[in-house]
């Protein structure tokens, strides 16, 4: 996918990736593959990149996962619960995930937040924090 008019698409795509999720942060795959529409869906997972047996989402775009790579240094990625996306009207039939490493494919709930200066605050006091009580250990 290199040409302009691919280009064009993804980062089509990314803008609006961006703008649902800034309107209707916290975000869930359900919901945002949905507002995307057919575009969006296709024959790809979203795995969590340093845990290959997590899945975060199912059926999507390469166009989608080109996307979302494009902005996903302006996201935040938090695990919930599954219910929210029970609500949002979609779910995996996975077990979910209740640690990080499950040698069989699970499914981690995740929401989606724009990463503003404030959310990156809060992330870099809660591993400080982290950080801290594993040294008093």
């Amino acid at each position: 996918m290199t040409d302009t008019h691919t280009q064009g698409a993804i980062q089509k795509m990314a803008d609006k990736i961006l703008e649902f999720v800034e309107g209707y942060q916290p975000a869930s795959f359900v919901e945002l593959i949905r507002h995307l529409g057919q575009d969006a869906v296709g024959d790809y997972d979203v795995m969590v990149p340093t845990r290959p047996k997590l899945v975060q989402w199912v059926n999507i775009s390469s166009l989608f996962i080109e996307a979302l790579n494009l902005v996903k240094d302006k996201l935040f990625e938090e695990p919930c619960s599954y219910i929210i996306y029970a609500m949002d009207g979609g779910m995996l039939n996975l077990p979910i995930a209740t640690r990080l490493d499950h040698e069989e494919y699970h499914w981690l709930p995740t929401l989606l937040r724009i990463r503003t200066p404030e959310l990156q605050e809060e992330i870099d006091q809660a591993r400080e924090e982290k950080s801290q009580k594993q040294a008093l250990q």
